[in-house]
């Protein structure tokens, strides 16, 4: 009984020599890797030298003269014609078409109106009419020439 207690007597002494040295080891560890830290980037930047630029025979130091053109073009300036209105009496204005899905024209100022075609995505339309509150506008296209109307939400003025 007496050489298991001086076995386990050397075990708890050799547990605590381990943690001892375990946290020994972990400081010097951590004081080495800042060492190294500060050798690679503090230390040593400041005693590494750039080399000199390498000087070609082609090279010189003085500076090039400043050169003239040895030719001038001269652009005539042409005036950007002006846009004219191409709106017909009878259009209110232009939009384009802001619902990524498009719209479904109706024959009457209504949701549930009969549908009368439809307008794609980012297509310029010309705005006829509108009703009096203002939901609803009363468009045509002008390739297809379908008319009807559509909510005045889903437009952008041009």
């Amino acid at each position: 009984m007496t050489s298991l207690l001086i076995n386990f007597h050397s075990f708890a002494t050799l547990v605590e020599i381990v943690r001892a040295s375990s946290g020994l080891l972990l400081s010097l560890g951590m004081l080495s890797a800042i060492a190294i830290y500060g050798w690679f980037n503090l230390l040593i930047p400041f005693h590494h030298n750039n080399p000199a630029k390498p000087t070609f025979a082609n090279e010189s130091n003085k500076p090039l003269p400043p050169q003239r053109p040895k030719f001038l073009v001269q652009v005539p300036v042409v005036a950007k014609p002006q846009p004219s209105s191409t709106t017909k009496p009878d259009v209110l204005f232009k939009a384009k078409v802001n619902s990524g899905i498009g719209l479904v024209l109706r024959a009457e100022p209504a949701a549930g109106g009969k549908m009368s075609g439809g307008a794609d995505y980012n297509v310029t339309v010309e705005v006829l009419k509108e009703s009096p509150d203002r939901a609803w506008v009363f468009i045509r296209q002008p390739i297809t020439k379908e008319e009807g109307w559509v909510r005045a939400g889903n437009l952008t003025r041009t």
